[in-house]
This record gives structure tokens, sequence and C-alpha cells, in this order.
């Protein structure tokens, strides 16, 4: 099981924080900073109203160099990675001929590199489906995932804090999944655009060598430290898709929400023409959706079926996440894959659950806020 470089600093200024496996038990990060009954309340608190700091080094970042890693890209990938320039980024997936997802990516456009940003469990799957395409086009691949320190600095504080402490002006003009470069050179290390929803946010990487030092300076200035459970709460609050839990290789991307992570407007990529005819039908069987459980009582848990109470046999939804959310005064949110009949934004409607119970559910907005945690 792989840590960050930084858990025994993190060990030695936190002594008693709480561990947990993430990424499939490949992981292990720090859960929680502290085990006082309040503390993921103090961290939710920094994160949203002050500025938290959680450590995120176990982003996989593969980078695509060579003079066609534009156009070599362009036709793998779903969206329209010919746009951006440097400083720009956007969402994208790789498809197969199904047009379900092999994996999901941030695509980040620098002066001399492409950088695909990514869960560690699609690193591979990236790597090697990029390599075997690659014919006579001048472009390679390099996974640079263990050349740096990713510390995610959230909050509404987020950005006069980073442009105080890394001596940088116009942190919160990056655009939507767009970077800037610290110092003169991106090897120097970068911030990127990380907001969550409604909640505003950044990544700053650095190169592996400087991580500790930048951790103790940024907790010393007043970044509080969070834990992955803080983490978790945020990205489902505003309905975050990750790989794992709502996106895996069953997925087809317009269950996500197409809209977001392809372009129609470019020519064709693996996997286009399912999303093409799924696009002009103008819907999918079950959408991908965020909701609030509105009875704090009932416990509610990822992987279970909820099906309507008038009919159990009639699957309503499959949940893929779940939290308990201190921004919804405790009530669970969630995501999950809603059947078409059921995707009622805004009605109170009344689920069945597992062990029989019948709560009310709100269905939030007929797409929730999609950024990748990749």
């Amino acid at each position: 099981m792989r840590s960050s470089s930084l858990l025994s600093l993190q060990e030695a200024q936190y002594p008693s924080l709480v561990m947990a496996p993430i990424m499939d038990g490949t992981w292990r990060v720090p859960r929680v900073y502290s085990p006082a009954a309040d503390a993921v309340d103090h961290e939710y608190a920094a994160a949203k109203n002050g500025v938290a700091i959680i450590d995120r080094s176990w982003r996989s970042a593969i980078l695509a160099v060579g003079h066609d890693r534009g156009t070599f890209l362009q036709g793998m990938l779903t969206n329209d990675v010919l746009a951006l320039q440097p400083g720009d980024g956007c969402l994208a997936a790789l498809l197969d001929s199904k047009g379900r997802i092999q994996a999901s990516m941030t695509v980040r456009c620098f002066p001399h590199t492409i950088a695909l940003v990514c869960d560690p469990r699609c690193a591979d799957v990236i790597s090697e489906t990029l390599e075997r395409y690659i014919i006579l086009e001048d472009v390679e691949t390099v996974d640079e995932s263990d050349q740096w320190v990713v510390l995610g600095l959230i909050g509404s504080g987020s950005a006069e804090f980073i442009e105080q402490e890394f001596n940088v002006a116009g942190v919160s003009h990056i655009p939507a999944f767009g970077t800037m470069a610290i110092g003169d050179i991106p090897a120097s290390g970068v911030i990127a655009d990380a907001s969550v929803g409604n909640v505003e946010g950044y990544e700053v990487w650095l190169p592996i060598r400087d991580g500790s030092a930048a951790w103790e300076r940024l907790v010393a200035a007043g970044a509080k430290p969070a834990g992955s459970e803080v983490d978790e709460i945020l990205r489902v609050e505003a309905g975050v898709p990750s790989w794992g839990s709502e996106i895996d290789s069953n997925v087809l991307l317009p269950e996500i929400g197409a809209e977001t992570w392809a372009s129609f407007t470019k020519g064709c990529y693996i996997g286009q023409e399912i999303v093409a005819r799924i696009d002009a039908r103008g819907h999918t069987n079950r959408a991908l959706r965020g909701f609030v459980f509105e009875d704090c009582g009932v416990e509610v848990q990822p992987g279970t079926r909820w099906v309507a109470p008038a009919d159990p046999t009639q699957e309503v939804c499959r949940l893929t996440s779940s939290v308990r959310s201190p921004g919804e005064g405790g009530k669970y949110v969630g995501l999950g894959f809603v059947r078409k009949e059921f995707d009622l934004p805004g009605v109170l409607q009344e689920w069945q659950s597992p062990t029989g119970d019948v709560v009310g559910v709100t269905v939030r907005g007929a797409q929730p806020s999609l950024l990748t945690s990749a």
C-alpha cells in the first residue's frame, strides 16, 4: 500500500491522526487529523470558509511530449485538445469503441507538453493505450506521477493565501481546469484550478524535494490540514464523479454528462459514434445525479439499490457514493445513477431502501456540477 512522501512529517505533527485506505486499498492517507468527535466539522469549516490543506499526492500525471502530441491526443480523447492554449485545461475521457469509459482525466496544456492528470488506477490504461496507437507520430508518453507532491488548498481564502505564500498574482483568474506556473517554468511548480462545485480551490504541484518544506510553511501560515473524509464530503456535495465510484469501464460517457467531457464539433475519436448517437436520441436510460436524503436517521450506504415503494421490482437508483453532510445539517447526500422515469429535479420523492425503509429524497439539478477527481 502506497503513501505520500509527506506522511512521516504529518504523523510527527499530528500523532493522533487517523489513517484510511483509498483507491481500492492501494493508497493509505490521513482520513482526519484528530480523533476528536468534532474534528471533521472543523476541517470542513476550514475548507468552506478559510483555507484547508489536503495532501493529494496520490494523483497521477502522464505527460505527452513531442511535436505531434496535440493532434495525436485530439484523435484519442473525447474533448477538443487542439483548442487548448498554454495555461488552459479541460476534462476528457478515453473510450472504447462502444463508448464506455476506459479512463477519465483532466487535460492541462503547457508550452512544451500536455499533462493528463488522473486517478492512479487509470494511469496504466492511459499509458498503454496511447503507446499502442502511436505509429509514426512524433509523440511520447512519460509517467511523472512519482516526481510531484500535490497540495490541495481549498476554501474561500485560498487564492489570496496562495498569492501571499508563493509570491504570485492572478490566482483567482486561473481558468477552469487551467494552470499557472510558479516562477518562470512549470518545472518550478504549478498552481492548478481545483475548485469543487462552488467551493474555491487550487492544487499546488511541487517537485517532491520541495514538498515537506512547503507543507510545514503553509501549515505554519494558517492552512488547516484536512483529510480524505472532508475531501470526499466536498466531492459528493458538489456532484463530482470519481473513478471507481461513479466512473468505471462499464459506464457510458453520456451517463455522466457528455457535454462536460466531450466536444461535439471536433473530428472523430474512439467511441465518438456512440456518443453522437446517444446525443441525437436525447437521453440515456439512466443518468448520474446528486441527491439529498431528507431523513437524517436513516443510514445510507454506497452500493445499494433503491426501489419504488409501490413496485419494489422497479429500480430507482444505484447509489455510488454517500456522505453525511455538515452543509446539509447532517443529512446524507449522495451520487448515483437514477432511472430516467425518476429523474425529477427538485421534486421530493419517496424511495425504498434495501432494508425496507421509505425515505424522502430530493434529486439535485438536471445535471450535478461535474468536476473530475482525477
